[in-house]
């Protein structure tokens, strides 16, 4: 997860200005104090941690982007979204992870304001563009159950690239013109030298409440609501398989014929499931739509649980923070990080 927006000195969600001010000196006081100055061993074992975190998180992903280079087979529209994502997480396990790592492990940001701003810039596109391929990836499924006619012509290949491109610019528009000029439009680089985080979390209680809102809730409830629509005509399209499916040999036209007639009289009772199953049997019973969709519900749930079991703990952990700053332990509260990331 970003650094300066998920590092300890940040509080997030707070309910007033005052409140937000004091509990967020209370973290920072703590983060880059010598409590926070780990022991050696401490030191080694976070790094050993971390750094295989950061090869897993690295190596997972561009295996995919690999298997995607070579493997015809795997360059399906379903897979540009999977290989965008694996780009950003990519970013995060090679710069992300380590950098934060070093902020971690010694206490205090050790390089200038312009490696923090590039670095912030990074995480947080990288981080926001995570969540914002889940929520297009959602979408893409759900337009695929609701309206299979009408957007299987909308999604070409050229359409799809947008929809990804559009993820990294809004992102990029989102995060880095704020991170740059924020010490501009306040008049001062109000951050310490030996910290590193967005200044304009701290100069207003509302735009630190909004950014979480709008980098894990909304996310979450969007896909959610998008994931249980799908997920419902998904169990809809299985009964009506179950109640009303044959397989027609395709050597017996006749077999072919009282198949395409049976799922015409039952059209009444759900005609998009009836189109999409006849589409996918009439062509010598060979279901690849349908398994390319079961394959594709799959992969959704996966990457749906493991975004809310990783993101969920560190942002439970900020609000916490926000109304008691010693609640959570320093340990927990990284852990959640690098879980976010």
């Amino acid at each position: 997860m970003s650094t300066l927006k998920y590092t300890s000195t940040e509080i997030g969600l707070n309910v007033s200005n005052s409140m937000c001010m004091e509990t967020n000196n209370s973290l920072g006081n703590k983060t880059l104090t010598e409590d926070e100055i780990f022991t050696k061993l401490q030191s080694i074992l976070i790094a050993i941690f971390a750094g295989i975190l950061a090869v897993l998180t690295l190596c997972g992903n561009l295996l995919v982007m690999i298997s995607f280079g070579i493997n015809k087979k795997l360059r399906i529209l379903n897979n540009y979204f999977l290989v965008s994502l694996s780009v950003a997480d990519s970013a995060i396990g090679l710069l992300s992870m380590p950098l934060y790592t070093v902020y971690v492990v010694l206490g205090y940001w050790p390089f200038s304001s312009l490696p923090c701003d590039l670095w912030l810039s990074m995480d947080y596109v990288m981080t926001n563009s995570s969540a914002l391929h889940l929520v297009i990836i959602c979408v893409d499924r759900y337009f695929s159950v609701k309206k299979p006619f009408t957007y299987r012509a909308y999604r070409t290949s050229k359409n799809v690239l947008r929809m990804i491109i559009s993820v990294w610019v809004i992102s990029s528009l989102l995060w880095i013109p704020l991170i740059f000029a924020m010490p501009y439009i306040e008049g001062e680089r109000t951050v310490p030298e030996t910290e590193c985080y967005i200044q304009f979390l701290y100069s207003n209680a509302y735009v630190t409440i909004t950014t979480h809102i709008l980098a894990f809730w909304l996310p979450v409830f969007i896909m959610i609501a998008l994931y249980q629509r799908v997920y419902s005509a998904a169990i809809a399209h299985a009964a009506f398989k179950s109640k009303y499916a044959c397989r027609p040999d395709v050597t017996n036209n006749k077999a072919t014929n009282n198949c395409r007639s049976k799922l015409d009289r039952h059209a009444s009772i759900n005609s998009k499931v009836s189109s999409i199953y006849e589409s996918s049997y009439m062509n010598g019973g060979k279901p690849h739509p349908d398994r390319e969709g079961d394959k594709a519900a799959r992969t959704l749930t996966a990457i749906l649980l493991a975004f809310i079991i990783t993101w969920t703990p560190y942002h439970i952990n900020v609000i916490i923070s926000c109304f008691c700053s010693d609640c959570v332990p320093n340990a927990v509260y990284h852990i959640g990080m690098y879980k976010c990331k």
